[in-house]
């Protein structure tokens, strides 16, 4: 062993170590420089990367998203005609907050199926269930990979990603109708959000350029984390790029049925296919999250009895909401509960609505909450003076749909002398000072609002946000009626028509039996004349749908059979109606002969599927 004079071994250790030290904390500053410089990960999101796993371990060991975005680019698929129906979904889609833009970065290894090369004729998609608007439009810039050389700011968000825009931030009605409707159905249907764990696999990606709202905590219970603004991804650094791993893009529009007018007056849609089935699984998933407790049972007195007035505190006023309400609980023997935003939060509206006989209000957004009302409930709708119901049926329209079994009502005030008017309010608020005296003098003189479009009509305004003394008597009436109706309305002979299917016919056997003895006309003893002998069970699900009618309405369970003999094209004497589970057939068939039967369930009009069978052996007499 050779010893260096004049240093122990302690001192060689310290000696070789030290630079070792200085070396190493050298290197991680220098990683973590890279890293402020060239990505910012967020640890929220979920490891849901699209990469393979060596291509994700090279870009984590290598901390350097830049050369993967640029190696690998953007990549997008895209399905339907248009953009109102077209779906598409994304990997590396990137956002450029300093121009308001999404990027697409096109590298060798881009993929773009089903994008259109006229893809701004007018847009790609829709960014919101409101067909076709143009603020509402879906579009991308498209650079080379290599740009992102040029940005001093990368970020990658891991995940997946739901991209959409709000309507309006601030009326319930289009955060429910156009919004919150959509995006839950959307999930559903891209298998992104699971009914029974409540697990939700895309966070919403908003870029409406809107602030969060009063109703942004709705948004939450349907994005794995918290709804991102677009706009507020903006950095200093102008050059910040932010791209995403996994983005889908538009909305389902089957959970819509209303337009607002921008193209012809407002009213229902043409072709309306939400039904109360998605309604009100949506309702239920709501009030679970906002943990809205159940009814009592429908049979105690405080619920069946109890209506719900929406009352407004600044403008579309009930006058005479006191004596309202008092008339309501002397007349029906009612529980009448005055609430607002002002008094309730919106989960404990919610909840008394849930649990009310009807609903009371002057037209608005806040009715879009009907659609938590329970079935066999009523819903009165109030109009100011000169505001036909007629020409503004959200509402009404929501009722009447398929399943939802609210009994709707209008009541319209037709006295002049109970409404009070502001023609000096602001422009949006209904004032109509600034207008020509001419113009005023229409407006004033008018007993009812001319078809108009969305959405700044002065005469719409001005008589929309009067206030108005509701006449007792004939509003008693109305709520009457209504509750007269819903009282003969059969919930159960509603759900008796939903269409339930039977399944299979179970055991199906075919036998050959000697005709009496007479009956054949052949002396070939090979080919005598011979029936048939059909036998089978009813499908195993038949009770079950017998059990969905109401009693003393049973529903009719049918068998149809249908008889081939092998190598003719045409069916022997047709298809026969049974409505028992085995029968002889007789008629010129043949023992040497081969023959097909098919057999399936009718219960009520609604078919099953055909079981088949394909011979039939002889059975000694």
């Amino acid at each position: 062993m050779t010893v260096i004079q004049g240093m122990d071994v302690s001192t060689i250790l310290l000696t070789i170590l030290i630079p070792l030290l200085a070396c190493s904390v050298y290197y991680c500053l220098h990683l973590k420089q890279q890293l402020a410089a060239f990505v910012t990960t967020n640890e929220e999101f979920s490891d849901t990367s699209p990469l393979t796993s060596e291509e994700k371990n090279l870009a984590n060991g290598s901390l350097d998203w830049v050369t993967y975005l640029e190696d690998w680019g953007s990549s997008g698929w895209c399905q339907g005609t248009t953009n109102v129906d077209r779906r598409c979904i994304f990997h590396n889609l990137c956002y450029l907050s300093e121009y308001n833009e999404f990027v697409f970065l096109h590298a060798p290894h881009s993929i773009s199926e089903g994008i259109p090369d006229d893809r701004q004729q007018p847009a790609l998609a829709d960014l919101s269930s409101v067909p076709d608007h143009n603020t509402q439009y879906f579009g991308y810039v498209d650079v080379p990979s290599s740009a992102v050389q040029s940005m001093k700011n990368i970020s990658y968000q891991e995940g997946k990603y739901l991209l959409f825009n709000r309507f309006n931030t601030g009326n319930l009605m289009h955060v429910f109708h156009d919004d919150l409707l959509p995006v839950f159905y959307t999930q559903l249907q891209l298998e992104i959000l699971n009914m029974r764990s409540g697990i939700k696999d895309a966070t919403l990606l908003i870029n409406d350029g809107q602030e969060e709202g009063p109703y942004f905590h709705l948004y939450k219970h349907i994005s794995k984390q918290m709804p991102i603004l677009t706009h507020q991804l903006y950095q200093d650094d102008s050059s910040s790029l932010t791209c995403f791993e996994e983005v889908q893009v538009g909305l389902s529009k089957l959970t819509t049925w209303y337009q607002y007018g921008f193209d012809v007056p407002q009213g229902p849609l043409k072709d309306i296919a939400v039904t109360s089935k998605e309604i009100r699984l949506f309702t239920s998933f709501y009030k679970s999250k906002l943990n809205i407790p159940r009814c009592k049972s429908q049979t105690e007195t405080e619920i069946e009895n109890t209506f719900v007035i929406l009352s407004r505190r600044s403008n579309r006023l009930i006058l005479n909401e006191v004596e309202l309400s008092l008339a309501l609980a002397q007349h029906f023997d009612a529980f009448v509960i005055v609430a607002s935003l002002e008094t309730h939060s919106l989960s404990e509206l919610i909840g008394l609505i849930s649990c009310s006989k009807g609903l009371i209000g002057v037209h608005g957004s806040l009715l879009s909450m009907s659609i938590f009302l329970p079935p066999s409930s009523i819903l009165v709708e109030i109009f100011p003076y000169a505001v036909n119901p007629d020409n503004y049926t959200p509402y009404r329209t929501l009722a009447h749909l398929k399943g939802m079994n609210i009994i709707y009502r209008a009541w319209r005030n037709i006295l002049e002398n109970n409404t009070v008017t502001y023609p000096d309010a602001e422009l949006d608020l209904g004032g109509i000072a600034h207008l020509e005296s001419e113009i005023q003098d229409q407006i004033l003189e008018s007993s009812e609002v001319p078809p108009h479009l969305c959405c700044n009509d002065p005469a719409w305004l001005f008589r929309i946000y009067q206030d108005t003394i509701v006449d007792i008597n004939s509003f008693v009436e109305a709520v009457r009626d209504a509750l007269q109706k819903s009282d003969e309305r059969d919930i159960e002979e509603e759900i008796r028509k939903v269409p339930f299917q039977p399944g299979a016919v179970l055991e199906l056997s075919c036998s050959t039996i000697p005709l009496p003895s007479g009956s054949a006309s052949s002396d070939d003893d090979d080919d005598y004349e011979v029936g048939l002998l059909l036998s089978w069970k009813p499908p195993w699900n038949i009770p079950f749908i017998q059990k969905t009618t109401k009693a003393g309405y049973p529903i009719t369970v049918e068998y149809e059979v249908m008889i081939q003999e092998q190598g003719m094209s045409d069916l022997y004497a047709g298809a026969f109606r049974l409505s028992m589970t085995s029968h002889r057939f007789k008629g010129n068939f043949k023992n040497s002969h081969v023959y097909f039967a098919w057999v399936r369930c009718i219960a009520g009009d609604v078919a099953g599927p055909y079981v088949a069978i394909t011979s039939c052996p002889y059975i000694e007499n």
